[in-house]
C-alpha cells in the first residue's frame, strides 16, 4: 500500500535538497512515489505532475496605532513611525501556528512595537519594541494565550 506523502513536505524536500538529490537514491524498483493519488516520480525516477506556485503575502504601512482582528488577513506589517511611535496590537484570540511580521522602516527615534491583547503574552513579555530602522519581529502563535516572539534584526 503506498502512504501518500504530505505536497509540503515533498515540495519542501525537493527545494531544500535539490530535486535531484532528493529523489536519485530513492530505491522505487517497480513502485512510483504518489502524493495523494497522484504519481509525482515513476519507477524511473522522473518527476512527473508537479506544479509549483508562487506565493505572496499581504502588507500593510502602520502610522498609528492598529489592533488585529481575528480575522486578520495582513500578514507583514511595515511601521513608519516618523509622527509618533505605533504599537500593533495582537488579535484578542491566538491561533496556533498564525504568523505575523512587523519591521520599522522609518530612520526617527520613535518606537514600533508589537503588544499583546489583554491575557496574552509575546514570549512571555506584553510588549516587545525596536526603534531601530528595518529591525523588527515575527510573532507565532504559541498556545491560546502567548505568542513566541523573535527578534529580526538587520546585519
Amino acid at each position: 500500500m503506498t502512504k501518500p506523502i504530505p505536497v509540503a513536505v515533498l515540495a519542501l524536500a525537493l527545494l531544500t535538497l535539490g530535486a535531484a538529490s532528493f529523489y536519485k537514491d530513492l530505491d522505487l524498483k517497480s513502485a512510483a512515489l504518489k502524493v495523494d493519488g497522484t504519481t509525482v516520480i515513476d519507477s524511473s525516477r522522473n518527476l512527473k505532475n508537479l506544479t509549483f506556485q508562487m506565493f505572496s503575502l499581504a502588507t500593510a504601512t502602520k502610522t498609528n496605532g492598529y489592533t488585529m482582528t481575528g480575522g486578520e488577513t495582513t500578514a507583514v506589517f511595515y511601521c513608519d513611525a516618523t509622527g509618533a511611535s505605533v504599537a500593533i496590537i495582537t488579535p484578542s484570540s491566538v491561533t496556533i501556528g498564525r504568523v505575523f511580521e512587523m519591521f520599522k522602516i522609518d530612520g526617527s527615534a520613535n518606537s514600533c512595537s508589537f503588544q499583546a491583547a489583554m491575557g496574552h503574552t509575546l514570549s512571555g513579555a506584553s510588549i516587545k519594541t525596536t526603534s531601530t530602522r528595518y529591525n523588527g519581529f515575527r510573532i507565532l502563535g504559541q498556545s491560546s494565550t502567548n505568542w513566541i516572539a523573535t527578534q529580526l534584526n538587520t546585519p
